[in-house]
Parts: C-alpha cells; sequence; structure tokens
C-alpha cells in the first residue's frame, strides 16, 4: 500500500495551520480582554472624576457664598459674621450632602488689597475666610466613590477655601460753590444764627468723612469745588483712617476759600460749571493715587443749573450771559447740559460709579441721566429741608463693595 505523499503533506500543513489559528484567537482574546478591563477601569475612573469635579465646584460656590454672606455682617463682630456663613453654607449641596461648616472651618482677619495676603485674628476684622470641605473632620466625612472602588479607592477628600473682603473706594467729591450757596438755609443754629447752604454742605462733607473715618472698608477721600472753575480748589485722595485731620481742613478750606466771585461777568456772579468741576474729580480718580484695588466714585453736588461750560470761546461771562436760557425760573445752558452728559459717559466708561445731589432747584432729570451712566444713584434734597444732605451723604456712606478677594 502507498502512501499519498502529497495529501499527507498537505493534511501536516492543515493541523499547522489549525494549531497557529487557535494560538492567535486565544491572544486576540486575551488582549481584548485587557483592552475591555482597561476601558471599563477608564471609565469608571471617568465617572468618579466628573461626579468629584462637580463636587469640587459645590464646595467653591458654598464656600464663596458663605463667605460673602460673613463678611457681609462683620461689621457686628466675628461672632455674627461666622454664624452668618454657617447659615448661608447650609444652604448649598456638595457632593448629595447639605455644606455644614465647623467654626474651626471659618477665620476673620484682615486682608491686605496691597500684597494681597490675609492674617487670620485681626482686630477689628475686615474680611473672612472659609473653608468648606468634605474630610475626615466635616460631619459626613469623605466623599465616596463609585467604580474607584474596584481599584482600591474608596473615598477622597475634597475642600474649597473663598476669602471675601470689605472692599476700598476712591472717592472724590465734587462740590458746588457757586455764588447762591451763600443764600440762607432756614436753618438756625444753637445761637438762632441762620445757617448758609455751604455751612450745611461743610457739615455733611465732614460728618460723611467721619462716616469713612470709622468705617472697615480701605477708602480713600479727595474733593474738588468748583463754581465758574475749580482747578483753584482740588484736593488729593487721603485715606480717612489716617489723614482725618487733613480731609477736614480741605473740607472747610474750599467752602471758606477767598474764591472771585466770577470771572468775566459781573462782580456778584457766580456761575455753575458742572463740567469744570468733574473733569478735575476725574483727574484725580484717574491718578496712580487712586489704589488699584478700590472702586472708583465720583459724588457730584450742586443747587442749581449748570450755565458754563469747560472752555467757553472768548470772555467766559459774555459766553454764559449770551447762552442762558430759564428752565423752570432757573439760568441754565444746553451747551453745558451736553457736555456734562458727554463727560458723564467718559468717566463711566473707565468704571467710575458716579452718584448725584440735587439740592433745591436744580435740573432733576440731567442729576437722573448722570447717575444713570455713571451706574449711581441721584438723590434730591428740598430746598425746605437742607439739613437732608446728611441723609443723601450717609446713604452713599452705607454703599461699600464686598469682594471675593481669593
Amino acid at each position: 500500500m502507498h502512501l499519498n505523499h502529497h495529501k499527507d503533506m498537505d493534511t501536516i500543513k492543515f493541523h499547522a495551520v489549525c494549531f497557529g489559528s487557535h494560538k492567535g484567537q486565544r491572544g486576540v482574546i486575551a488582549l481584548a480582554a485587557i483592552t475591555l478591563i482597561a476601558l471599563l477601569a477608564i471609565g469608571a475612573l471617568a465617572v468618579d472624576l466628573a461626579y468629584l469635579y462637580t463636587s469640587k465646584g459645590e464646595l467653591q460656590n458654598a464656600a464663596d457664598a458663605a463667605a460673602l454672606a460673613g463678611v457681609g455682617a462683620i461689621w457686628a463682630g466675628s461672632e455674627s459674621a461666622i454664624d452668618e456663613a454657617k447659615e448661608f453654607a447650609a444652604k448649598h449641596w456638595a457632593a448629595d450632602d447639605i455644606v455644614e461648616l465647623q467654626d474651626s472651618n471659618i477665620l476673620t482677619g484682615e486682608w491686605s488689597f496691597a500684597e494681597e495676603k490675609f492674617t487670620a485674628n485681626v482686630v477689628p476684622p475686615n474680611a473672612i475666610q472659609v473653608r468648606a470641605s468634605r474630610d475626615a473632620d466635616a460631619k459626613q466625612g469623605k466623599i465616596g466613590l463609585f467604580f474607584a472602588r474596584i481599584l482600591g479607592m474608596q473615598d477622597i477628600a475634597l475642600s474649597a477655601t473663598s476669602t471675601a473682603a470689605i472692599g476700598g473706594r476712591n472717592i472724590v467729591m465734587c462740590l458746588d460753590r457757586s455764588k447762591s450757596m451763600e443764600e440762607g438755609s432756614g436753618i438756625k443754629d444753637e445761637d438762632g444764627k441762620e445757617l448758609k447752604l455751604i455751612e450745611l454742605l461743610e457739615k455733611a462733607a465732614i460728618d460723611f468723612a467721619n462716616d469713612l473715618e470709622t468705617s472697615l472698608a480701605d477708602d480713600r477721600i479727595g474733593v474738588v469745588y468748583y463754581h465758574s472753575f475749580a482747578w483753584d480748589y482740588i484736593r488729593t485722595m487721603k485715606d480717612p483712617g489716617t489723614q482725618h485731620s487733613q480731609i477736614v481742613d480741605d473740607i472747610h478750606g474750599g467752602a471758606w476759600a477767598d474764591w472771585p466771585d466770577g470771572i468775566g461777568g459781573p462782580p456778584d456772579k457766580g456761575w455753575t460749571c458742572i463740567s469744570c468741576g468733574m473733569n478735575e474729580a476725574w483727574k484725580e480718580l484717574a491718578s496712580d493715587r487712586a489704589t488699584h484695588w478700590g472702586v472708583r466714585v465720583m459724588i457730584i453736588m450742586t443747587d442749581g443749573h449748570p450755565n458754563l461750560i469747560l472752555d467757553p470761546p472768548g470772555d467766559v461771562g459774555e459766553y454764559a450771559m449770551e447762552h442762558s436760557i430759564f428752565i423752570n425760573g432757573a439760568e441754565a445752558n444746553r451747551d453745558a447740559r451736553e457736555e456734562i452728559l458727554e463727560l458723564a459717559q467718559k468717566i463711566a466708561d473707565e468704571g467710575i460709579v458716579i452718584y448725584t445731589i440735587g439740592l433745591g432747584l436744580v435740573n432733576r432729570t440731567l442729576l437722573e441721566d448722570v447717575a444713570e451712566i455713571g451706574g449711581g444713584k441721584a438723590y434730591f434734597v428740598s430746598s425746605a429741608h437742607p439739613e437732608e444732605l446728611d441723609d443723601a451723604f450717609e446713604s452713599i456712606a452705607e454703599k461699600i463693595p464686598i469682594i471675593l478677594a481669593k
């Protein structure tokens, strides 16, 4: 019997091929299994990482809200600030649990804007630091994981810290010193003497400086008086906490400075160039004397209508008289109105907040428009109650910015 040599060789080759094929399949299956496990692990980690990322954001939101709420109550003391922070934190959720702060998670102290640094336990405090956490010390403990437990990771600690502070302001008071401010106010002092409007304004401005001296905010105050012009009396911004007496001197000096009654007009005439005062106040707020961290604020006070522009052509008095119109019985100037609005827009475009205070017969619409452009508020004081100037300034003093410092 003879073997079919070729057939046998084909069979051997077939078996060899089959053997190699099975070996390759097992390798592919093993590789696929490893790849699948790796993909499942990556997917599991992705789920946990997404959960942790969300939880971290929730903790940060809670810390921010608690810090802002706490510093808003810091005027009443550290204990009140801490209680307020805890209350607001409890309104937030993180990792499916309410955020509960311990006293040890909250510190009050001082935030230095110049150094961008928080120092705990400084009295009186102007800042609060909150740490919202899910760690071993937290009531809810660490954040439990899901699929990462396959890799032996049961939980993880997360925290978020936020510091909020009472912000500073750079304030320039732009005050009307036109001739009409020397009129009687109808208010009498203890000796029965009638006070002039300028005396009431001086008192209100000094009271404003007093309020800022005792404030926890890091403020600066400057003053500009104006009538037909402004550049003869400008006092740079100073710190009410350390230079209070100088600020008072600046306010008093401008109120009683030996100003000329007018330029080019009748000797008893003092024109009202509001834009003159605004322009000089703007220059001061744009100077390097303004702190880079403080909100810049301009307060414009007037008792009349604007009737003079910044750079009138020719003789000032002649221009003012030729372009005067009467609005509600008061002398005014349409060119001056447009100039003030344009100037207000330029000032506001630089981030300066503008408040206006009108005393007596004023152009209410103009002052409202200026305040609206400047993102501030317009206040109006009746001629019958000029003592309410104090209330207007006090309201502005209370508008202290609160910021997230870090």
